[in-house]
């Protein structure tokens, strides 16, 4: 009780009430607070660069490795004081290869979400892949990357992934992270990577090629191989950008976990469809040879999920190609995105606002200008009400007396523990059983109606006029017309009026509009 009260205060002191810069979809933060290379595991790396091809991180087998440490970079609203709240893992591209935490693209994505209110994360993952490699007087002639090679790879940043969904889970409190609420986002390698994360979570899923047995390689070992163990390693929810699935039977109806699909129709390097990736990834090379696996794209996996019943959400662009936001590698070409950025920002951010949000609800009764609202929202711990009358609580099931009969729109803006919210609004009629009870009613003309504030009023016999605006303000009073009355608000606002007509016989209501 005492947070809910506090919240209310807090909101209602902080902002007008229903101008509010609503969280995780406007930006509302000004800076961001950046933690840089936070170590969230250690794993062993491949470490046997082959000459000549240092920049293509293409190593001799599989079996020379060294321990290296895993870092990420944690992007925070700078001065929040929210003490829940989720986060969104964000995996560079790179085709497991190339690229960190720092790309252009990722850092973006970070900043524009944090801004928002999110905790986000840039992770680094182990990169490199084993080859089979001929020499002759010591210089290689022939560099053979196999389908198990390029598995092998991929099943090291999946554990990499799983590792970080876990760090943050073990260390929600220090971040004040919602350990319900860890999303992970990715884009081309890096979405390979937030896929199976979700899909990839039994242990006769892991490839065989990741285990003892083929080609002499070590174990890899198991999923949760690396880093905190027994905090969960599976995220929330995933955003995927232009990425592939290894195996889509691996999508079974009970992961219902949401998911945003983004991808481009005509993708080369990721297919859209079903064909063997990262093609174009590496320059032709008479020395090198790659086989990769087929990959399952956005379109199969799409398919799969609606087959299913689970749900998702999808971005496909025709005549698109692979990292169509314009950051091909992570680096923006020519220092911008292009124009499918904002879109893709959007498309993300509503569809984690509507994973997050509270839903508002409610129900009305009247009893003549007596108004009782009942609260039906989900999830919310704070009820903000506006009666359409310039007046607001903060009850979660108030009652209000209206001065004046009207039509109001009555607002309900809720949140839930993490501040994030929802809002409803519906029409309210207020009219007393005294009004208009006798055949003068049907007497009443006022015209024109709409107009620019100058109309009249004509009403058989002598009455007085009063007229209010929508909060009840009284606007304009005329005594003792005859049939016909004048009316000149031509400087009043644009808006909804409501005329109070009295005589000797009782009193009656008419609504204009000024515009």
């Amino acid at each position: 009780m005492k947070k809910t009260i506090f919240l209310s205060i807090f909101l209602l002191s902080t902002f007008l009430l229903f101008s509010q810069n609503f969280r995780y979809v406007n930006t509302i933060f000004d800076n961001v607070k950046e933690t840089k290379n936070i170590e969230y595991a250690t794993a062993p790396i491949l470490d046997n660069i082959v000459a000549g091809f240092d920049a293509y991180n293409i190593h001799g087998g599989e079996n020379t490795t060294k321990i290296k440490k895993l870092h990420l970079d944690i992007y925070e609203p700078d001065g929040d004081t929210v003490e829940k709240r989720p986060a969104i893992i964000f995996a560079h591209s790179g085709a497991f290869l190339f690229g960190s935490k720092s790309n252009e693209d990722i850092v973006a994505f970070c900043d524009s979400f944090a801004k928002k209110g999110y905790v986000t994360i840039s992770m680094d993952y182990r990169l490199g892949i084993g080859a089979e490699v001929n020499y002759v007087m010591g210089f290689p002639v022939k560099v053979s990357i196999k389908e198990e090679n390029a598995v092998r790879a991929v099943y090291r940043s999946i554990q990499d992934g799983k590792a970080a969904v876990s760090f943050l889970r073990k260390n929600a409190s220090t971040y004040k992270i919602d350990t319900s609420k860890i999303y992970f986002a990715g884009s081309s390698s890096g979405a390979f990577i937030c896929i199976q994360n979700i899909y990839m979570d039994e242990t006769n899923e892991i490839p065989l090629a990741a285990s003892p047995g083929v080609n002499t390689y070590v174990d890899l070992g198991g999923l949760n191989e690396n880093g905190a163990q027994a905090y969960g390693a599976k995220a929330n929810g995933i955003v995927e950008f232009w990425g592939a699935l290894k195996n889509i039977s691996f999508i079974k109806s009970t992961d219902n976990i949401p998911a945003l699909l983004i991808h481009g129709t005509i993708d080369d390097t990721v297919s859209f469809k079903a064909a063997k990736p990262l093609g174009n990834s590496i320059p032709p090379n008479s020395i090198l040879t790659m086989d990769f696996p087929i990959a399952y794209g956005s379109y199969c996996i799409d398919s799969t999920m609606t087959s299913l019943g689970i749900e998702h959400e999808t971005y496909f662009v025709k005549n698109q190609g692979h990292e169509f936001h314009g950051a091909p590698n992570g680096k923006f070409l020519g220092g911008e995105p292009t124009a499918f950025w904002d879109t893709i920002i959007i498309k993300t951010r509503d569809f984690l606002y509507n994973l997050d949000k509270p839903i508002a609800d409610f129900s009305f009764s009247t009893n003549e200008k007596e108004l009782t609202l009942a609260n039906k929202s989900t999830d919310a711990v704070v009820w903000l009400w506006d009666f359409g009358d310039a007046t607001t609580s903060t009850d979660e099931n108030p009652k209000h007396n209206y001065i004046v009969d009207n039509t109001y729109k009555v607002s309900l803006y809720v949140m839930n523990e993490i501040n994030s919210w929802d809002t409803i609004s519906k029409t309210v009629l207020i009219k007393s059983s005294s009004i208009e009870k006798n055949n003068s009613f049907n007497k009443i003309s006022i015209s024109p109606n709409p107009n620019s504030g100058i109309f009249n009023i004509y009403f058989q016999g002598e009455f007085n006029v009063n007229i209010f605006d929508i909060n009840g303000k009284l606007m304009c009073k005329i005594k003792n017309a005859n049939e016909f009355a004048k009316i000149d608000m031509a400087n009043s606002p644009k808006g909804i009026y409501l005329i109070n007509i009295i005589n000797s016989k009782g009193e009656y209501f008419r609504k204009i509009v000024i515009e």
